[in-house]
């Protein structure tokens, strides 16, 4: 069936893996597990449906990781959400939904929410308090 499966856009917003994740320095995507199937497993598996990709990753999520899913010709873009002040996840959105990101901020109902998009170079990808593209 997902052989004959195409979307648009999928969405991928897995388990992190338990409370773990909150301690450790960084999360890499083989810290999923979704049976024998890791992070980039599942990023693999949604790229045979279409291009467009939104990962919905924790805060922790390595950068540099995130840009090797795909080419460098490719490339990806990192959006950090921030919710009262704090770096709570990530999305790496891919495909043609990578660039143009919208950096609304206002009062959400559940407190002040953010979002910050800078483009940075790959070549100095690393941890970053704002969102990056990754690999261009």
């Amino acid at each position: 069936m997902l052989a004959r499966l195409k979307a648009d856009v999928v969405v991928l917003a897995p388990p992190w893996g338990g409370p773990e994740y909150l301690d450790a320095e960084d999360f890499h995507l083989s810290a999923i597990k979704l049976g024998g199937i890791t992070g980039e497993d599942l990023f693999r598996i949604a790229r045979t449906v279409t291009s467009n990709i939104a990962y919905f990753l924790p805060r922790n999520a390595l950068l540099d990781e995130l840009g090797s899913l795909v080419p460098s010709s490719e490339g990806c873009e990192v959006e950090d959400q921030f919710l009262n002040g704090k770096l709570k996840t990530r999305v790496a959105y891919f495909g043609s939904i990578a660039h143009g990101v919208e950096t609304p901020c206002g009062d959400g109902g559940g407190g002040e929410r953010e979002r910050r998009v800078e483009e940075v170079p790959s070549a100095t990808v690393g941890r970053s308090s704002s969102a990056a593209t990754v690999g261009q």
